[in-house]
């Protein structure tokens, strides 16, 4: 079974690189992370260094098309996994358990 996580990044924080480490590190993987951010001012170079064992998928989208409902879509389109985890660039897991917590429950 495959999963990917979305998440739709903008102005991002100290939060989206703990949050990235914090994907690498759950009991069961990731297939990809995928990254969407604005064109203007999102600079996420850093942010595929991050994707040692998960990798990270960015891609960028015209400002005016990025909004809470079309930036998810976008991402669950780019995906092909059996399931598709969308998070905020602020949900830091607290524990490696997140991603099976909520396979088990499907």
């Amino acid at each position: 079974m495959k999963i990917d996580v979305v998440i739709p990044v903008y102005r991002p924080t100290e939060k989206l690189r703990k949050l990235l480490i914090a994907i690498q590190k759950q009991t069961i993987k990731a297939n990809s992370i995928i990254l969407l951010h604005t064109v203007d001012g999102c600079d996420l170079d850093w942010a595929k260094a991050l994707g040692k064992v998960v990798p990270i998928i960015e891609k960028s989208i015209a400002k005016e098309a990025f909004d809470h409902g079309g930036t998810r879509n976008i991402g669950m389109e780019m995906s092909e996994a059996d399931i598709v985890v969308v998070m905020t660039q602020d949900a830091v897991p607290k524990n490696q358990m997140l991603l099976e917590h909520l396979v088990t429950a499907l």
